[in-house]
């Protein structure tokens, strides 16, 4: 699988986990995480990301937004 590839499923698994701990659907996660920049912090930062599990890069992607004043209720 290329890195491409690799970045898109990440990105996708964080996706379900803000739906999942927001209790929202896949597709206002999406939209969150899109509007505010998030699907291109883990694309940009995605060398160090994939070393972390990714409930990690779940905590990382929610002080991302939270730097952003975005208030994430999980």
């Amino acid at each position: 699988m290329n890195e491409s590839m690799q970045i898109t499923f990440m990105q996708l698994r964080i996706i379900r986990m803000f739906a999942q701990k927001m209790n929202n659907s896949i597709s206002q996660a999406a939209s969150l995480l899109y509007e505010n920049g998030a699907l291109n912090f883990i694309r940009q930062c995605f060398d160090s990301l994939h070393l972390e599990g990714d409930e990690g890069v779940y905590e990382d992607v929610e002080r991302f937004l939270n730097a952003k004043g975005v208030t994430v209720n999980a």
